[in-house]
């Protein structure tokens, strides 16, 4: 007959997968060994598990592992403390009981990383605004978008009701305004809480069109010259480059993706195999945000950065993916970690940044700025950065500063006759 603790995790756990604690381990340490994990990382992992759940186990005579032995575990190191209040090893062994309830659960260990920010749409405010975002679903917009609506909302939503509108009918111009003028992204609220306000007139979720009070009001939209880099600084940060470790050979291909051929982050990530056409030597995309296929040449020292990283770089992995992270678990690579690994590269090569962006942007700009000095036409060049439209590039323009001066025209002088003209009414 089992004892209490056995009868009470037999009642909590009848729908939960069980298994052995010994096959449980030895199937977590064959897929860190798979994976690539440093040995190191492993044996620590054993001495937790051994020092604790497994003690905790013998001692209450379990002889099968699931998620609430794990959970039962825990709240007898922890005590109900915060997080902040445990030690590192108390913290440590959490880890060592999520691996293995990732294992039992889903037959892998998931990366672990920052929890995604929830905005919240609620209240009756919230549930007219989570309507709006439903119809934005719908019309199949893409998930960043999505996303930045729903943050937008919720923090208009929050103004709302600190300030006492729980009703989407009592909302005024003044509450807009006020709430738009401590924004620094004003010309994005403005822009998602007109789309709003327009999908709850058109749907009878409001009486007033409240739009009427904001068709003439804009926010003026200042130029801003785009962060570059001359390309002497270009070939400096790329010659910086220590390539003697799997993630500086990783990097360097990253890096001239973005120098030579102008790849945003996203579509650096989501380079896979299938993209290169060795026989061809090109490079076939389709772009993240435009969706459009790109064909770019695959330039010799682009191949053999490639080739270098994927033979004597590359973890072992089954992903479709060219890039992954440069620690176990080896998944595919994001938009943030080309970012990262590109932003560290242009700060450690020793070029001055000062008020510079140093991301893969800022490559793909001085990608732009360095063929307009050599004089390629703005067609090829959006054809380059698989820019829509050459309107798009045409934003560039204002880079080329040197271009600019050729176009400046002579102010002719005037004569003396317009300032004194009707007695010199021009001064009164």
């Amino acid at each position: 007959m089992p004892n209490n603790y056995q009868f009470i995790f037999m009642n909590r756990n009848s729908n939960l997968n069980s298994m052995g604690l010994d096959s449980l381990i030895e199937n977590c340490i064959s897929f860190f060994q798979k994976n690539r994990y440093r040995s190191g990382s492993i044996t620590d992992y054993e001495v937790l598990w051994n020092v604790g759940i497994r003690s905790y186990m013998s001692k209450h005579n379990l002889d099968l592992y699931n998620p609430n032995v794990g959970q039962a575990f825990l709240e007898e190191v922890t005590c109900n403390r915060s997080l902040e209040e445990l030690s590192y090893r108390e913290r440590s062994k959490i880890r060592s009981i999520r691996i293995l309830d990732d294992y039992l659960l889903y037959g892998y260990i998931r990366k672990r990383g920052k929890e995604p920010v929830k905005y919240l749409l609620d209240g009756t405010i919230g549930i007219e605004m989570q309507k709006y975002i439903n119809h934005v679903v719908y019309a199949r917009r893409s998930k960043s978008t999505i996303q930045t609506y729903k943050q937008h909302l919720s923090y208009f939503l929050k103004y709302l009701n600190n300030n006492g509108i729980y009703d989407a009918n009592l909302i005024k111009e003044c509450h807009i305004l006020k709430y738009i003028s401590a924004r620094s992204d004003k010309s994005n609220a403005l822009a998602i809480i007109k789309r709003l306000l327009n999908f709850w007139y058109k749907n009878g979720i409001i009486q007033e069109d409240v739009n009427d009070y904001l068709k003439n009001y804009h926010i003026p939209i200042q130029e801003k010259i785009r962060s570059f880099y001359l390309i002497d600084e270009v070939k400096k940060i790329e010659q910086s480059v220590d390539r003697g470790s799997a993630i500086g050979r990783r990097n360097y291909a990253m890096l001239l993706l973005a120098t030579r051929l102008g790849l945003r982050a996203t579509d650096i990530a989501r380079l896979s195999f299938s993209s290169i056409d060795w026989v061809k030597n090109e490079i076939v995309i389709n772009q993240h945000k435009t969706e459009r296929e790109v064909r770019l040449p695959l330039l010799t020292d682009i191949g053999n950065a490639l080739i270098e990283y994927i033979k004597n770089g590359r973890p072992i992995s089954e992903s479709k993916q060219i890039f992954l992270v440069g620690h176990a678990p080896f998944i595919d690579a994001s938009a943030k970690v080309v970012s990262g690994a590109l932003g560290t590269l242009v700060t450690q090569s020793g070029v001055s940044i000062g008020n510079r962006h140093h991301g893969p942007h800022s490559m793909r700009h001085s990608l732009a700025t360095t063929m307009m000095d050599c004089g390629t036409p703005i067609p090829v060049i959006s054809s380059v950065l698989g820019h829509k439209s050459s309107n798009t590039t045409a934003k560039y323009i204002n880079i080329d500063i040197e271009s600019l001066l050729k176009c400046a025209m002579p102010v002719p002088p005037v004569d003396d006759s317009f300032y004194l003209q009707k007695g010199g009414a021009f001064y009164e």
